[in-house]
């Protein structure tokens, strides 16, 4: 039950976390904020979701990602993409002004990278999305799909930590309602024999009686 109350713990602080420090950049352009935690896609590139935001028909998503490997890491902005909670994946939008260029890390070095998407109709109210870290090259190997970052709104957070919250506090009920069983339940160990499980003891046996011979 400690561990449990724990994992909850280590949820509300990180998603305070999140909260405290991707509001202050996504506020100043007026969009739905998008929340993000640091991970390690692939154990091999460091992301951090610096700036995500829904405005209008576009989901923009400005991150920063460092090469955790030892070799060269090409990461093809064009192959990055967004995944709804629908399961359609959006491609990364283009315009007259986008760069398609690739940027190429060596081992250890990062940089900044920015794309967006348009959504193209669909619902404007995203929830919660994740960005795909897709298209990315290490050393001399074929790109390839490191994995992918959860974004979620702050409407989606919240609802997610209530309901674990809510799961937390069933269990616990269930947990006591177990220790309660096992206290009620009568313990075997020291109890004493009763009377009817206890051997009858050998009855004495009787004295063999005198014998009386007549006229003696």
């Amino acid at each position: 039950m400690a561990a449990r109350r724990f994992a909850l713990t280590a949820v509300l602080t990180a998603a305070l976390a999140v909260s405290s420090f991707a509001v202050g950049g996504c506020g100043r352009h007026r969009g739905e904020p998008l929340y993000a935690s640091t991970v390690i896609v692939g154990d091999s590139v460091l992301v951090r979701v610096k700036h995500a935001y829904v405005k209008g028909d576009r989901v923009v998503v400005k991150t920063y990602m460092e090469n955790r490997t030892d070799q060269p890491v090409t990461i093809d902005r064009d192959a990055l993409a967004l995944k709804l909670n629908d399961g359609s994946v959006i491609p990364r939008a283009s315009g007259r002004t986008t760069q398609h260029k690739p940027y190429v890390l060596a081992p250890g070095e990062g940089r900044d990278v920015h794309v967006d998407f348009r959504l193209g109709g669909r619902d404007a109210r995203v929830d919660e999305a994740a960005l795909v870290i897709d298209g990315v090259t290490i050393g001399g190997d074929q790109p390839q799909e490191l994995g992918e970052v959860a974004l979620s709104s702050r409407h989606a957070i919240r609802r997610n930590i209530a309901k674990q919250s809510a799961a937390e506090h069933e269990a616990a009920k269930a947990e006591q309602g177990e220790e309660e069983v096992e206290e009620a339940a009568p313990s075997e160990e020291g109890v004493e024999p009763s009377d009817a499980t206890e051997p009858a003891e050998a009855e004495e046996e009787a004295e063999p009686a005198e014998s009386w011979q007549i006229g003696k």
